[in-house]
């Protein structure tokens, strides 16, 4: 089934308060935070591009994550209203997956464009393109920015100063945003001072750190 009733085996009454479960989630566990995400993201695709709109909202007191409330108030309500409001949830969720995956499509996109790996303007698409910044902050167990080394020729690393001062060429680069980032602290900066590398994966506003 694709719905599931917050409180089963209970009337109600004209509140209905339930989950909605993706078609990834079906055969595999579903957790607090998944529906917490699943619920804002559906909630967000209703403002966005839907034909109505429920409420959604978590209930702390009873440990509940994020679930929507329907609320029946009218008198002419009928079967065919209940499907239609279904049948838009399931429209508007039938592609919703992991959170890993929706990061990574970020990747797979670009690609289909030829716009994958970012080499121009590097600096100012990760800070200001959302999906890239989420990209560059996102950490878990399948995704993991990691310090790779590359053959060929150095790049320029994406943090370095443009004025000339202090610009680096690097041959190490992130696993993932195959951005080539200094591993090693500027001249004169502290031994406990973060990288380019660190500061990367760290800083929401990477502008104002440059």
């Amino acid at each position: 089934t694709d719905f599931e009733l917050v409180i089963p085996n209970t009337t109600t009454f004209t509140n209905v308060c339930f989950w909605y479960i993706p078609r990834f989630y079906r055969k595999r566990e579903y957790t607090k935070q998944q529906k917490c995400v699943v619920h804002k993201l559906l909630y967000q695709r209703m403002k966005q591009n839907g034909h109505c709109m429920i409420e959604q909202q978590p209930l702390p007191e009873l440990d509940l994550p994020n679930f929507f409330r329907l609320a029946l108030g009218a008198d002419r309500t009928r079967q065919d209203d209940m499907d239609y409001i279904l049948n838009e949830i399931r429209r508007l969720g039938h592609d919703i997956i992991t959170e890993d995956e929706e990061v990574l499509r970020v990747i797979s996109e670009r690609k289909k464009r030829k716009r994958w790996p970012v080499k121009k303007y590097r600096l100012k698409l990760y800070h200001e393109d959302e999906g890239l910044k989420r990209l560059r902050m996102y950490h878990s167990n399948s995704i993991k920015h990691e310090i790779r080394r590359v053959r060929g020729r150095r790049a320029t690393c994406a943090l370095c100063s443009v004025d000339g001062a202090q610009c680096r060429k690097t041959i190490f680069q992130c696993s993932i945003c195959e951005v080539n980032l200094c591993v090693k602290n500027l001249f004169g900066e502290s031994a406990a001072a973060e990288n380019h590398f660190t500061k990367w994966h760290k800083q929401m506003d990477l502008k104002k750190m440059h």
